[in-house]
């Protein structure tokens, strides 16, 4: 199973949902007051069942087929994945101004109270699909690695056994800044991006483990921002002030879904392989 999942992690361009993985959308209303339609992905079989919940926040680009490929890839590993909606009003963007926009207006809101409203309309959600949640994580990539880290400081906090961030942009200000009671993280970092220079990165995890986040890190030297898209290169091309800090890296991208797994094994508990 987990070898199907590499080779659908390190795909250029995301597959079709697979025939055995169902999706469910739903929509609710954000505290910006705009609409969001988030998805659930889940397999056929986790009707009825009580199984591990992983939350999806996508880049700053919004709820698009990446972050949906990436809730699918879970699907298939026997997760129920549910990709959030950050924006609401159906924005998901290819250009890098306007993305920026959109997070920095996210931002102001709040990010972990705009992630909590999507698990908040999630939980009806799973219980219009007879699913019971056995545990809940949260994973997000870049923007979407942020998020989470804001998340496990929220009201939302305490429904989570540990989040994930991939690539995120933190520094000492996203850190906890008083005395943490959150769950678990685990930062995957590339050490080279140049959007999260070592200062910024240092702060943060510096303020974290003085905050006593039980934290996680594995720092890959040689990679940049975006290391998990495989998309990033051709993003890099297309928009230039990109190039340079954002690439794909295979090997990273392996090794950071191999350290998640073996993570939420261990924050949430194995799958039953029944």
């Amino acid at each position: 199973m987990r070898r199907l999942l590499t080779a659908a992690l390190l795909a250029a361009t995301p597959a079709a949902f697979a025939d055995d993985i169902e999706t469910l959308d739903f929509s609710y209303a954000l505290p910006n007051g705009e609409e969001a339609t988030s998805v659930v992905f889940f397999p056929e079989e986790a009707e009825g069942e009580e199984v591990p919940v992983i939350f999806v926040i996508p880049e700053w680009w919004g709820l698009n087929d990446y972050a949906k490929m990436r809730a699918e890839d879970l699907a298939h590993e026997g997760y129920v994945a549910i990709a959030l909606d950050m924006y609401g009003g159906d924005r998901v963007t290819e250009d890098p101004g306007q993305a920026g926009q959109w997070a920095g207006a996210a931002q102001q809101v709040g990010l972990g109270v705009l992630a909590g409203a999507g698990i908040d309309a999630a939980e009806a959600a799973l219980d219009d699909l007879d699913i019971d949640a056995d545990g809940m994580g949260a994973i997000g990539f870049c923007f979407g690695g942020s998020t989470v880290v804001a998340l496990a400081q929220s009201d939302w906090a305490d429904r989570l056994d540990g989040v994930v961030s991939f690539h995120g942009g933190l520094s000492k200000d996203s850190a906890p800044q008083g005395d943490y009671a959150g769950p678990p993280m685990l930062i995957l970092h590339g050490g080279a991006d140049p959007l999260v220079p070592p200062d910024a990165f240092g702060g943060f995890v510096q303020q974290a483990v003085t905050a006593g986040v039980p934290l996680s890190i594995v720092n890959f030297p040689d990679a940049v921002h975006a290391f998990t898209n495989p998309g990033a290169d051709a993003k890099a091309e297309e928009y230039p002030q990109l190039a340079g800090a954002i690439a794909f890296d295979e090997e990273a991208t392996e090794v950071s879904f191999e350290v998640m797994f073996e993570f939420f094994e261990i924050t949430i508990g194995e799958l039953d392989d029944d």
